[in-house]
């Protein structure tokens, strides 16, 4: 019997050093400058695709939006957080309009500044709503 309890022990004390090794071995490797930046760059790029998904597949502009020359202007100064395509084209259906962005997330907007163009004058209920 102590021979069985021996043996088991000696296994496990060899598990316990196995994982402290692979342990030891992780750790820096996981926390090396590289796989930090490289694990933050991929998880950027999993959400930019989530949030930003390019339903023109890399087109630009939809025919006949060349015309969409009357500015929406900013009530207010600030940064472009996020824009919700879905429910701005929702917004744009229910007013009968199409507009051209002319700007970013992550651009800085004066008052005053063009947010979009539309192809004819809204009033200002509805381009409260798109804005």
């Amino acid at each position: 019997v102590p021979e069985i309890s021996l043996i088991v022990a000696t296994g496990l004390a060899l598990l316990c050093v196995g994982f402290l090794v692979y342990f030891l071995h992780h750790v820096p490797d996981s926390i090396r400058i590289n796989n930090v930046i490289a694990t933050i760059g991929r998880r950027a790029l999993r959400q930019i695709e989530q949030r930003f998904p390019d339903p023109a597949n890399g087109h630009t502009d939809a025919p006949g939006l060349q015309h969409a020359t009357i500015p929406v202007r900013a009530n207010c100064a600030g940064y472009v957080e996020v824009i919700d395509y879905q429910t701005l084209a929702e917004a744009c259906e229910e007013c009968g309009v199409r507009v051209r962005l002319a700007l970013r997330p992550g651009d800085f907007v004066h008052t005053d500044t063009a947010l979009f163009y539309v192809e004819r004058p809204l009033p200002d209920d509805d381009a409260d709503r798109l804005r």
